[in-house]
């Protein structure tokens, strides 16, 4: 279960942790035990996917040119060696094999892990309904589509991933969640 309930409201905001969350989740334990392990469950497992197949965005490859054209410039840029005999250098380096194309995956320097920023939340919102969700805490998490350099996902290429991950499945299990919780509270009633 979430460690904090947080409700907004038009003047006034309220987040319960500890004991005031204990209260809720207890009164949820009453009311509810079978929904809310549904949704805990459900939720859970939604969860666990996304974070297996969360794509990593990879490096875009280099061609043996730009890694050569790359160690020409740093030798220069050092101030230790003209143009000339950082080029002389660099084509040994080629003749040695040293700019083959790597095969190997390379983490983009460009990547901020949101992979990391997964985080599945119970609240109650202002007409006291409780709300429960997934997201991705980073900002730009909603527009990630997967491409060519994507790794470690089976998401197709060109999806946003947040919509596969999150939003898709989500919305596969609410009838479900629903009906449990309806049916679970006309129990309690009679």
């Amino acid at each position: 279960m979430a460690r904090k309930i947080t409700t907004k409201g038009d003047n006034i905001s309220l987040m319960l942790q500890g004991s005031g969350f204990e209260a809720v989740d207890k009164l949820l334990d009453i009311a509810a035990p079978k929904t809310k392990k549904l949704i805990e469950d459900e939720f859970e497992k939604i969860l666990a996917n996304a974070r297996e197949e969360w794509l990593v965005r990879g490096a875009k490859p280099k061609t043996p040119e730009q890694q050569k054209e790359r160690a020409i410039a740093g030798m220069v840029k050092s101030g230790r060696y003209t143009k000339a005999a950082a080029t002389e250098i660099a084509d040994r380096m080629e003749k040695d094999g040293r700019f083959a194309m790597s095969s190997s995956f390379q983490k983009s320097e460009k990547s901020k892990d949101s992979r990391g920023k997964l985080k599945f939340q119970i609240r109650v919102n202002k007409d006291f309904e409780l709300i429960a969700s997934l997201s991705n805490t980073a900002p730009y998490a909603w527009a990630i589509k997967v491409g060519e350099n994507s790794k470690d996902t089976i998401v197709p290429y060109g999806k946003r991933i947040a919509d596969e991950l999150l939003w898709k499945p989500a919305k596969t299990i609410t009838d479900k969640i629903a009906e449990s919780m309806a049916n679970e509270i006309i129990r309690n009633i009679k």
